[in-house]
């Protein structure tokens, strides 16, 4: 069932929020933490397993397990145990916003359609800023804020997270391209190749990597229809 619109403008803030990571707690993870409360309390009476196949209760089951397995190590051989936890938590936290976004999107729930729209906006806005950023001009006016040891990073604290950042939104931009028609076309054409040079300019060789993977396993695993040999 679709849900009313007002609900997916949080969404929206949600996706666009995902390019601001200068401080912890994050503008999204507030957002998020306060958006699946919400959502949570409203679902108690239709929780996700009485509405998910079986394959979904699996996975969903499976990423819970391995939430839960990162509290053996810590307690057998942590250094920092405090420290690890910490991060535990937060790879815990991630499993949560991916399982929430997940039954959004297997409902067809407008909000993740409008969570989508927000990161891509997002996603375009963080690769504009570290393509100009380059300039001499527009690094001047704030070299400590879009720089890291001499690589850009856009609104990140590391240019080695903007560029996996930036790695879905060019296959997303790619997938509407080949779906898309004449004028469309061009300009999500356009979109997945700021992102990708996006991606370039970061100097992340994890990211290039990542990006090649993703784009190869693409090309060789979709329809022929989602590939852009027919532009």
């Amino acid at each position: 069932r679709s849900h009313p619109f007002t609900w997916s403008i949080p969404y929206a803030a949600l996706g666009a929020s995902s390019c601001v990571v200068l401080i912890e707690p994050a503008p999204f993870d507030v957002l998020a933490l306060l958006l699946i409360a919400h959502y949570a309390i409203r679902s108690r009476m239709h929780p996700v397993h009485h509405r998910a196949d079986a394959l979904t209760v699996q996975i969903v089951s499976l990423l819970l397990l391995f939430a839960l397995l990162q509290v053996v190590p810590i307690a057998m051989s942590a250094d920092d145990a405090a420290k690890s936890a910490f991060y535990a938590a937060i790879t815990t936290y991630l499993v949560i916003i991916g399982i929430h976004l997940a039954d959004l999107h297997h409902r067809q729930d407008r909000r993740f359609a409008s969570f989508l729209a927000g990161y891509l906006a997002a996603a375009i806005l963080s690769a504009l800023l570290a393509i100009s950023s380059l300039h001499p001009s527009v690094a001047a006016l704030a070299p400590g804020l879009l720089f890291s040891y001499g690589r850009p990073k856009a609104l990140f604290k590391d240019p080695n997270v903007l560029g996996p950042y930036l790695v879905p939104a060019v296959l997303i931009f790619f997938i509407l391209a080949a779906s898309a028609r004449r004028v469309p076309k061009l300009l999500y054409l356009l979109a997945s190749l700021t992102c990708t040079l996006g991606v370039v300019v970061t100097a992340s060789r994890a990211a290039w990597v990542n990006l090649a993977v993703v784009i190869v396993l693409f090309l060789a695993v979709t329809p022929l229809k989602y590939k852009l040999l027919g532009l």
